[in-house]
């Protein structure tokens, strides 16, 4: 059974009672209350969190299994779950990874590990609550300034029972604060998930830099996975999820078309790069479909760029198919854009 948290945290402005763990949005209001950026590193803001957390991916209190387990929620710059890696080790069982998604927690990745990567998680993890010295002194006067980042919350149980947490914020690495080691740790088993994951495994480690993105990225994977990984990595390379750069002709098919959401077609590839920057604003995938070895189909939301008196951020498309597919023997190229009815997104009335 779940506990309810009460401990105590002593501020400077006093003492007060973390809220029991749940997934109420009056109990998160009050976490965020109890909480506050710069507390998230407290032990009993980490514990809150991580009570927090579990619930909103349906897992169990870490508390309540058997066997070993190493849990890392990632929480974003606007205090949302992200996802949640979970390198389990059921007792009389084989080690196995598991990946959750924010988006849809019951979405998983789910794959059998080796002694090996075992091994690394737990040699590891030994770092996460160890003290640091303050950092070394600067001989100048530069001020550093970190503005919203991500903060790792880790959880641990070992085959003994006992129970450690820890969290680390992005921050922590710039402003030289204790957190950095937890952190790290995080960021370690993020790229260790990554490239364990046989799904993760076309997924250019270049283009995607950041360990969690490449975790991101693969949850958008469908079908045959190696092809759609091809396609997400011609999307980033070329940058084309912005308006600052244009689609380039060279990734276009000499027989690319363009479907507006009027139903008017666009043919040539001068003339689809030319509406592509005129119109949009960004691009964000959403699923990358392989349909065959050759052909990919990614689906995406495009924020309609300011023309014809629409504002960007204000409207969207709907269902943004874009075919990625083989011409003459070239690989994977852009064949057709089809684009769904504009949705127009307004503000929620405040006085409802």
């Amino acid at each position: 059974m779940r506990e309810f948290l009460a401990s105590l945290v002593l501020m400077a402005a006093g003492t007060f009672a973390l809220p029991p763990a749940s997934a109420t949005a009056q109990d998160d209001a009050e976490y965020e209350r109890a909480c506050p950026w710069e507390q998230r590193e407290e032990p009993a803001c980490v514990e809150a969190r991580a009570a927090q957390s579990a619930t909103a991916y349906g897992l169990a209190p870490i508390s309540d299994i058997e066997g070993e387990e190493y849990r890392i929620y990632l929480i974003d710059a606007w205090d949302q779950e992200r996802h949640v890696i979970v390198f389990a080790r059921p007792a009389g069982q084989t080690p196995e990874l598991t990946v959750r998604f924010a988006v849809d927690p019951q979405f998983t990745l789910t794959q059998p590990i080796s002694g090996e990567v075992w091994n690394r998680v737990e040699r590891e993890s030994a770092l996460i609550t160890c003290s640091v010295g303050p950092p070394p002194p600067r001989n100048d006067d530069r001020i550093v300034v970190c503005a919203d980042g991500i903060l790792a919350v880790v959880e641990t149980r070992s085959s003994d029972g006992n129970i450690r947490r820890a969290a680390g914020h992005s921050c922590d690495r710039a402003l030289g604060r204790p957190g950095v080691l937890a952190y790290n740790y995080a960021e370690r088993l993020h790229l260790l998930a990554a490239n364990t994951l046989i799904r993760c495994a076309d997924l250019s480690r270049e283009e995607f830099s950041a360990p969690w993105s490449l975790l991101d990225q693969c949850s958008l994977l469908e079908g045959d996975t190696v092809a759609a990984s091809h396609a997400l990595n011609l999307f980033a390379r070329f940058e084309l999820g912005g308006n600052d750069y244009a689609l380039p002709e060279r990734i276009l098919a000499r027989g690319a078309i363009l479907t507006d959401h009027d139903g008017a077609i666009v043919e040539g590839r001068a003339a689809i790069t030319a509406y592509w920057k005129t119109n949009f604003e960004s691009v964000r995938p959403y699923r990358a479909s392989g349909l065959n070895p050759e052909t990919v189909q990614i689906r995406a939301n495009i924020d309609l760029a300011e023309s014809d008196g629409r504002e960007g951020p204000d409207m969207w498309i709907d269902e943004a198919i874009i075919i990625f597919g083989r011409e003459n023997y070239r690989p994977l190229v852009v064949t057709r854009i089809e684009l769904g009815e504009p949705i127009e997104l307004t503000e929620p009335d405040e006085d409802n």
